[in-house]
């Protein structure tokens, strides 16, 4: 699992970028949604990663509504963003872990620690 995690290819971890573009569009977010539904493969869980929640755009982030309105019990859902203020209704919906990094490092030693 660690092998697949790391080479970016573990099918339960689903990373979601803008792909050389400069905002993640609802098409993507859409996507995501029937995703969701598909149980983990491999885990107890499946883990969606926005890598850049600021790039959500308004009508990404009214389908990330849906999906957290009724969510998959399986499903967790990181969002890494720079200011709570851009996304205020998905944080109402979500639960929020604040962590503040300094690093690339830092993120990834906390990653590496959760799945050892």
């Amino acid at each position: 699992v660690c092998k697949l995690t790391y080479s970016e290819n573990n099918p339960d971890i689903v990373y979601i970028t803008t792909e050389d573009k400069k905002s993640i569009g609802v098409d993507k977010v859409r996507e995501m949604s029937k995703d969701v539904y598909i149980k983990p493969f491999s885990a107890e869980r499946k883990v969606y990663i926005i890598e850049d929640g600021m790039a959500l755009t308004d009508e990404a982030q009214n389908a990330m509504l849906k999906i957290l309105e009724e969510p998959q019990e399986y499903a967790v859902f990181i969002i890494i963003i720079s200011s709570s203020a851009r996304l205020p209704l998905i944080f109402f919906l979500g639960k929020v872990i604040l962590m503040e990094f300094t690093t690339s490092y830092d993120i990834t030693s906390i990653f590496s620690t959760a799945t050892s």
